[in-house]
C-alpha cells in the first residue's frame, strides 16, 4: 500500500510462476503525474481493465495508447520505453499479467502465435465482477499463492482461447465491427 500526494495505491506484485508474473492495481489517482516504467525485454503482457481508464505513452512510436473500462488488451513488445499517464481523480483498477521473454522462448507454441509484435483488444462486458474476489480477498497465508497461480493460468487461457476465436472470425471475413454487434445480439 502507498498512499501520498499523488495516489492512493493498492497493489498485488507475485511471481506466480518462473517468468510470469502478475499485478493487481488499485489506484486512486489525487493529483496528475507521469510515471515513467522500466524499460521492457521481450515480453507478453495482458491487462484487464475492470474501473477507470488507464493511459500509456509508448516513448519508442511517440503513440499514446488508452485502455478503458471492460477491456481485455494483449500486448507483445519487445525494448518498450513508456509512461503511464496518471489523471487527477481517476480511480483504476486493473490486472497486469507479465510473461517474460525466458518464459515465451520456453513455450514455443507461443511464439508460434505471437511472432511480430503487436497489440490486440476486445471488449468484455462485466470484468469488474468476473474479478471481483481478486480485489477484494484477504492475501494472509501461504495457499494465497496456489490461489493466485491459479487464478493467472485460468486467466492466460481464457485470453488466449479469446484471442483465437477472435482470430477465426476475423478468419472468415467478420471485422471487429461485426463481432461485437454479433456479441451485443
Amino acid at each position: 500500500t502507498i498512499n501520498n500526494q499523488f495516489i492512493d495505491l493498492k497493489i498485488i506484485n507475485a511471481m506466480v510462476e518462473d517468468n510470469i508474473y502478475l499485478n493487481i492495481v488499485d489506484n486512486n489517482i489525487k493529483q496528475s503525474h507521469i510515471q515513467k516504467l522500466r524499460i521492457k525485454d521481450k515480453q507478453l503482457q495482458i491487462r484487464i481493465i475492470l474501473q477507470g481508464m488507464l493511459e500509456k505513452l509508448n516513448h519508442s512510436r511517440n503513440e499514446k495508447r488508452i485502455y478503458n473500462k471492460n477491456e481485455i488488451s494483449i500486448e507483445y513488445e519487445e525494448n518498450v520505453e513508456e509512461s503511464l499517464l496518471n489523471k487527477q481523480d481517476q480511480h483504476l483498477k486493473y490486472i497486469c499479467i507479465t510473461l517474460d521473454e525466458k518464459y515465451l522462448n520456453e513455450n514455443k507454441y507461443l511464439n508460434d502465435i505471437f511472432n511480430n509484435a503487436f497489440c490486440k483488444k476486445f471488449y468484455e462486458p462485466d470484468l469488474e465482477n468476473r474479478f471481483y474476489e481478486l480485489f477484494n480477498r484477504e492475501y494472509t497465508s501461504g495457499l494465497d499463492k496456489i490461489y493466485l497461480k491459479n487464478k493467472t493460468m485460468e486467466t492466460i487461457l481464457y485470453v488466449l482461447d479469446k484471442i483465437k476465436k477472435i482470430d477465426e472470425l476475423n478468419f472468415i471475413g467478420l471485422n471487429d465491427e461485426d463481432i461485437n454487434r454479433i456479441k451485443k445480439a
